[in-house]
């Protein structure tokens, strides 16, 4: 049994910022320094959660790794605990000891005599498995531990046999502690002060400090709380999916948070987002990486694969479809439509993984779409010639569940926006069949749309009152997606987002669509005081089982999610521009659909912008107030005892810090810190309505 304890050169250094974020259930404290980066995460239990118990958490960057102790609930007499932890104030601290081991000190407070069992160390996807789903792998257990009369170590040797981790929790009050069991692996702790250390030899990320992530023309943001927190997420190797859950690699994330992003982004920062996605591209056929697994859990996927000669190398998973098709225009937004990426696409391009440049890399990647596209475009007279996600996965897009998709085959967002878009710069003959046939197929006409609004917010328990305009209820909808036999998925949806933000030519009856989808729920996907919900089933009349699949509880379900209302906003944003151009599109020359747009985004905006959740948060979802009649916001956690705990830092959340105050909506009292919003005077307002009206 090998134990490793470093005690001969440690160095300590304070981070120039420590963020806390503290949304329901949890305190998170994000740290980075020169040395290292951590999230700490401090959480109590919930009584309504089976997921969420008292626990502290450490998780890094560095490998995708940490350490977890969760805190046990029950006396050995059967009586309940409900222990509280808290950091001490300006505890936390960086450390470097000797053979490259860094981590994290601090302190925290324990207000009652309660115990731990053995730590789960090691990868976060470890620490997610064991977490969410109690699974605890037998092969990664700490497998050492070391006692004083003041302290207790815990070592846990990865799978590679090279790198270990040491967690050592420390207290003065020493007439109770320690107090190890070695069969049961149990460790009382008493009421007190607790020094912790979590060391490991895993060398940190290179950091992209907010000064390089921001462009210069951008420095009213650089002291913008919500920009340094997207900072935690941003690295010269990589852009991180989210925390703690997601310290990785995401390709999805990474590409439409790229996108969001451009107009705040230095080069340094997009080419670094950029240049993740190439090196991590399947260098045969152009396929994109979702997602990277690193550090000790590429070990274990690597012995389970039974090729355990490649150790630690990351293992990338390529199974969805929706993120081959990000890549190519994200670069043409970024090296043609960006002053940060004017006259950098030589040299970009000329970047090598492995014996091949990244300009041969895309190509693969062009081929791979086209022939994608090709199908269709040959024969635009059948479903079955759209791209659907792989045969052997039950995802393939963003929403990454085969329930979110309600169990389609062919989804809207990867037919009706991104294989158009992508063919824009590639393949203009394949582009305008796409454009033309794709979306017909997604059409319904709603079944008694009427009886069957009444009946949803029946089951829903919510007043009727909130559906009374008889006849304003669309004739047509986008369905979710298509299944195997061609069906229709009768969910409306959100995804029309991707092609306010990827297309240059939408038509009018598209636009007004989108209005139809913003009307206020449960008609739309408007939800006064929560925010744009992903899906509304209230039209499925023939099949009302959605009504639970995409309900409020559900992941993908009637829920928000603060990267799809950002789009949607900017998306509209983005047409709107278009209407200033000579080749503008003909819906511009329809001025109730213009005003209409622009009441409808200054609608959304207000939502965003009085939501504290929306600028860093995942999701969250709603509850009904008989008492106030109105929608309040909901964290997954307070509806739902299995519900999957959200992130309380996600890389595409943060896209809002480029969305600026839409023109002509007036200023409203936002919660949330300083969003990057250009706020517009009275004059200018009433300017845009006296021409709006008369011209």
């Amino acid at each position: 049994m090998r134990l490793i304890y470093l005690f001969f050169f440690v160095s300590l250094s304070f981070a120039d910022d420590l963020l806390k974020l503290s949304p329901a259930d949890y305190d998170n404290f994000l740290f980075r320094d020169d040395k290292t980066a951590a999230q700490v995460v401090i959480s109590k239990a919930n009584p309504n959660s089976a997921t969420i118990q008292t626990r502290f958490l450490v998780a890094f960057p560095a490998g995708n790794s940490g350490a977890l102790a969760m805190f046990n609930l029950t006396k050995p007499n059967g009586n309940p605990l409900n222990p509280v932890i808290q950091l001490v104030d300006g505890s936390l601290k960086s450390i470097a000891k000797d053979n490259n081991f860094t981590g994290l000190i601090g302190q925290f407070t324990l207000d009652q005599d309660s115990y731990i069992m053995m730590p789960v160390m090691g990868s976060v996807r470890t620490l997610r498995d064991f977490s969410e789903a109690g699974v605890k792998h037998d092969e990664m257990v700490p497998t050492g531990f070391q006692q004083t009369p003041n302290s207790i170590s815990f070592n846990y040797i990865f799978l590679d046999k090279e790198t270990s981790m040491n967690f050592t929790l420390s207290t003065t009050n020493t007439d109770k502690f320690p107090l190890f069991d070695s069969p049961t692996g149990r460790t009382d702790l008493p009421a007190g002060t607790f020094d912790f250390e979590i060391t490991f030899n895993i060398a940190s990320l290179n950091p992209l400090p907010v000064d390089k992530l921001i462009r210069s023309e951008r420095k009213d943001l650089l002291t913008n709380i919500n920009a340094k927190t997207l900072a935690f997420l941003t690295y010269k190797d990589k852009f991180l999916a989210g925390g703690w859950h997601f310290l990785t690699y995401f390709g999805r994330d990474s590409l439409i948070s790229t996108r969001l992003l451009l107009p705040i982004l230095s080069s340094e920062a997009t080419e670094a987002a950029m240049g993740a996605v190439f090196d991590r591209m399947n260098s045969e056929n152009g396929e994109l990486c979702h997602e990277e697994t690193i550090g000790d859990y590429a070990t274990y996927i690597n012995q389970q694969n039974k090729q355990p000669q490649l150790g630690s190398t990351p293992f990338y998973d390529y199974k969805m479809m929706d993120t081959n098709f990000q890549l190519l225009p994200l670069l043409a937004s970024y090296f043609l439509d960006e002053t940060t990426g004017k006259d950098r696409a030589t040299a970009f391009l000329a970047n090598q993984k492995g014996s091949q440049t990244y300009q041969m890399l895309l190509e693969k990647n062009v081929n791979l779409v086209l022939g994608h596209a090709k199908k269709f475009a040959d024969d635009p007279s059948t479903f079955a010639n759209l791209v659907q996600i792989k045969q052997d996965q039950p995802v393939g897009n963003w929403r990454d569940s085969d329930t979110g998709l309600g169990y389609g085959r062919f989804p809207y967002d990867i037919n009706v926006a991104m294989v158009p878009s992508y063919l824009e710069t590639t393949a203009s003959n394949y582009r305008k069949v796409w454009e033309d046939k794709a979306l017909q197929f997604f059409f319904v006409k709603p079944k008694q749309p009427k009886d069957s609004l009444a009946k949803y917010l029946e089951k829903l328990s919510l007043p009727s009152t909130l559906y009374s305009v008889v006849d304003d209820v669309p004739a047509t909808i986008h369905a979710l997606s298509l299944k195997a036999d061609g069906s229709p998925v009768v969910v409306m949806h959100s995804d029309i987002s991707f092609n306010l933000m990827y297309h240059n030519a939408l038509t009018t009856d598209y636009m007004r669509y989108v209005l139809d989808a913003m009307k206020p729920f449960p008609r739309g996907l408007m939800m006064d005081g929560v925010g744009l919900l992903i899906a509304n089933p209230a039209y499925d009349y023939d099949n009302q089982t959605n009504w639970d699949t995409f309900s409020r509880k559900a992941y993908h379900g009637s829920c928000v999610w603060a990267f799809q209302q950002s789009m949607l906003l900017m998306g509209i944003d983005r047409q709107l521009n278009l209407c200033s151009l000579d080749t503008k599109p003909d819906w511009c020359n329809d001025q109730s659909v213009v005003s209409s747009l622009k009441l409808a985004q200054c609608n959304l905006w207000t939502v965003i912008t009085q939501n504290p959740l929306a600028g860093t948060e995942e999701t969250w979802s709603w509850d009904y107030d008989n008492d106030s009649s109105k929608f309040v916001i909901k964290t997954p956690s307070e509806l739902s005892s299995k519900a999957m705990e959200s992130d309380a830092v996600q890389l595409w959340s943060f896209v809002l810090l480029a969305a600026n105050q839409p023109a002509g909506c007036p200023s409203t009292p936002t919660t949330t810190p300083k969003l990057g919003v250009t706020h517009l005077n009275l004059f200018v307002l009433c300017l845009v309505l006296i021409a709006e009206f008369f011209f």
